[in-house]
């Protein structure tokens, strides 16, 4: 079990699920964690943010991250001490695979807790004469896949009465990735000296991502899934989502090397679900990051 000393919380006060957060954040507060708890709020300046993060965590900190997928994005980017997401966003599916559903008493988990080190994907991105560097814990897209994550990010959809159902969830958010892929514009790539069309690319970092239920954490086995799609049929996109949510997907799997390719048009693309536009001439370099994160987890050795 670990043991903490002390709770920081980094929380962003536009996620989707603040009120619910917030009756978290409170409850860790009138627990022992809470002794001295910190709370930081994320800024439009992500690296200042970033920085203050860096400022205000010491050993025997856990950092909880009251806000979604793009805040522990954040929280990943900057913390050297172990990370607790807390379901405040859309997907959680970091939050799902750590600790399964959302749980109302943060700290009894807490008291409970393993800590494991996951390897994030890392993206290095050649724009011209800037390089620059992403990370992203669950998962990475380009193109379809990252024109959905922008669409599911909106949050509108969450005041629909069964977007509190599991199942129904996992139904709407399917729905709208294939109405993304219908919309989506091809673009055209070189990848192993080869041109072709794609309108998406996918990698996740893990064999299962969790939408649904108290799925177990499987970052931590070091496995990294890349899936084109070429056409628009309904066939690909469903097949994915299937094999990734009985954890056999069948992508290449690229954990012990990089998946490289080169754009040629302007294509948006996401790293957990924080968007940005790639303008042609692109190039992009995915693999395992070969320094972890250390994340607070529950579900290490379940079955599910």
């Amino acid at each position: 079990m670990a043991a903490f000393e002390r709770a920081v919380v980094l929380t962003n006060p536009m996620c989707t699920r603040a009120k619910s957060v917030r009756r978290r954040v409170a409850e860790l507060a009138d627990s022992p964690y809470g002794r001295h708890l910190e709370v930081i709020p994320t800024k439009p300046d992500r690296e200042a943010t970033e920085e203050k993060i860096r400022q205000c965590l010491q050993p025997g900190d856990v950092l909880c991250v009251a806000g979604g997928d793009g805040t522990v994005n954040t929280a990943i980017r900057s913390a050297n001490v172990p990370i607790l997401p807390l379901w405040g966003g859309n997907g959680n599916d970091l939050a799902h695979m750590l600790n399964g559903r959302p749980v109302r008493r943060p700290s009894r988990l807490l008291e409970r807790a393993e800590v494991v080190p996951i390897r994030p994907i890392r993206g290095d991105i050649s724009i011209a004469d800037e390089n620059t560097t992403e990370i992203a814990g669950s998962y990475a897209g380009f193109g379809a896949g990252a024109l959905g994550a922008l669409r599911l990010d909106d949050g509108g959809h969450r005041k629909k009465i069964f977007y509190s159902i599991a199942a129904a969830r996992m139904l709407y958010e399917a729905d709208l990735l294939l109405k993304s892929l219908a919309e989506a514009q091809p673009f055209t790539v070189t990848r192993d000296g080869e041109k072709q069309s794609v309108y998406d690319i996918t990698l996740a970092n893990g064999p299962r991502i969790a939408k649904v239920g108290r799925l177990p954490v499987q970052l931590t086995e070091e496995r990294c899934f890349a899936f084109e799609t070429t056409d628009k049929s309904f066939m690909p996109i469903t097949q994915r989502m299937g094999a990734l949510a009985i954890g056999r997907p069948s992508g290449s799997y690229i954990t012990d090397k990089t998946y490289d390719f080169t754009v040629h048009e302007p294509v948006l693309a996401h790293f957990d679900a924080e968007p940005q536009i790639l303008p042609p001439d692109t190039h992009v370099s995915l693999s395992l990051a070969e320094e972890p994160f250390y994340a607070v987890t529950t579900r290490l050795g379940v079955h599910c």
